[in-house]
């Protein structure tokens, strides 16, 4: 364990381990061929999905056993996985467990403080070694005996107490979300992302929108389920040419036609200003439609509730 410790206070300026849901990939997949895709999610990617909810309590081994061939014997959409993209800065050591300072938190009543540890020597070269946890680790549905080096490959299914992993590539990755999305896609569809004024950043494929007072609801285009967001503390829902864009750019200032009676300038309470033209505003109405004139922009259009803006030039 000693040794361990170390190598953990040692490795922890050279990781690179970033954690994405299927939401947060989808846009990648939706505008990136696969080998930019592969290139942007270069490494490893470590997947794992978290069981149903449960209130497991203080359960014991024989319990916990019973559970088990429950939950694994359950099948698993992709969408229910989480992925975590592991950067290739060999060696690496990579901690698991429950404890905020793991490199892979997993917060989950069977897994362990410090579950395991995966070391990476190269891309061919992978060692899972269990740290002790309570309800044991699995490879390919057998045991991983504690303290124990045990190699591991590429597709192999871990299982860490009830939450299955496994290890793949970009490739993997992005040919599953073809197989569940892909036929999807060939239908007419919109980009939007959602900002609120808090940093929350939502990005959806939709064909549909209803915007309300207190709440907007979306038909996303992907899972044709329908979505509902609040409209508190929203910074306006922007329709988008890409999902991706291009953080660094800043869209011109200026009007097109400078005595166009549609003409608006805006500054969002966060101090951003936008030059454009508007429909259905007025200083009594809950919110509008607004489109900016710099043709460049990856913004199309937008939908700015009036409580978000500090003042508008007419």
């Amino acid at each position: 364990m000693k040794l361990y410790r170390r190598g953990f206070d040692d490795y922890r300026g050279k990781r690179e381990v970033t954690t994405f849901s299927v939401d947060e990939l989808i846009p990648y997949f939706i505008e990136f061929p696969k080998d930019k895709f592969c290139s942007v999610f270069d490494g490893l990617m470590y997947c794992y999905c978290l069981p149903p909810k449960t209130s497991f309590g203080d359960i014991n081994i024989d319990q916990f056993n019973k559970i088990m061939q429950v939950v694994f014997k359950t099948p698993v959409d992709i969408v229910e996985h989480k992925f975590v993209n592991l950067k290739l800065v060999t060696p690496l050591q990579i901690y698991i467990g429950s404890k905020s300072d793991c490199d892979i938190q997993i917060d989950h009543p069977t897994v362990s403080e410090r579950h395991a540890v995966i070391n990476v020597v190269s891309s061919t070269e992978i060692w899972l070694t269990d740290l002790k946890s309570r309800f044991g680790t699995q490879l390919n549905d057998r045991e991983v005996f504690p303290d124990i080096k045990t190699p591991v490959r590429l597709n192999d299914n871990i299982n860490f107490g009830l939450v299955r992993s496994y290890l793949k590539t970009a490739a993997w990755v992005y040919s599953s979300l073809a197989t569940r999305f892909g036929m999807r896609l060939n239908t007419d569809f919109e980009r939007i992302v959602i900002r609120y004024f808090s940093g929350r950043i939502i990005k959806r494929i939709i064909n549909d929108i209803n915007i309300g007072i207190e709440k907007f609801t979306i038909r996303n285009a992907l899972t044709n389920q329908f979505e509902s967001f609040t409209m508190n503390d929203l910074k306006a829902i922007f329709w988008v040419k890409n999902l991706i864009g291009d953080p660094s750019r800043v869209d011109r200032q200026g009007f097109i036609k400078e005595a166009d009676p549609s003409n608006m300038f805006l500054e969002f309470k966060d101090g951003e200003c936008q030059w454009g033209s508007h429909t259905g505003y007025s200083p009594r109405s809950s919110g509008f439609f607004f489109y900016p004139h710099d043709p460049d922009s990856n913004n199309i259009k937008c939908y700015i509730p009036r409580d978000s803006l500090n003042y508008v030039l007419l």
